[in-house]
């Protein structure tokens, strides 16, 4: 059996304090994240988030606050947004003593409000009738005009003005 010397016993020490100590240097930094299935939309919206924190254990502890009064410690949780505006939310992953937080914003649009009027009130059959939109874009812009006649008609265009042919009274 050789005998250590104090030096070697040192160098041997170190190398398994090293080795011992390996793994916790090789631990990925802890960074919460996450991503929508969409990030803006018209009242009610409901929008799912996908988890996509890095360097966190199976023991991590996830807490979601949504910006809308409610919260939740699911992994991938979803939210309903009633009110038009625009809403912080926020993960929050504590794993042993590492916390990490990634705050990221869902719009809730305003939506158009919209009315028209007629050029006339009535007209003679074969004159067309003159239709015009007043309408308020919201937070979008219009990109068409839908109209619905009530004669069993439909047109879709593009400016906020319409003529129409009635066949019947």
């Amino acid at each position: 059996m050789t005998k250590l010397t104090t030096g070697k016993r040192i160098q041997i020490f170190l190398f398994i304090l090293f080795i011992a100590l390996l793994p916790l240097s090789l631990k990925a930094q802890l960074t919460a994240d996450f991503y929508a299935d969409s990030w803006g939309g018209c009242a009610p919206f409901t929008v799912s988030f996908t988890n996509q924190t890095t360097g966190a254990s199976a023991n991590a502890v996830y807490s979601w606050n949504f910006g809308n009064g409610n919260t939740s410690a699911l992994k991938n949780p979803g939210a309903i947004y009633t009110d038009e505006k625009t809403y912080e939310v926020t993960l929050t992953v504590t794993d042993g003593g590492n916390t990490s937080t990634r705050t990221q914003n869902i719009m809730v649009y305003k939506k158009p409000a919209v009315d028209f009027a007629a050029s006339t009130k009535k007209v003679c059959i074969p004159d067309a009738a003159t239709f015009i939109a007043d309408v308020k874009a919201g937070d979008g812009s219009i990109s068409s005009y839908q109209w619905d006649f009530g004669d069993g008609t439909a047109q879709s265009g593009y400016g906020s003005s319409i003529n129409h042919y009635y066949s019947y009274e």
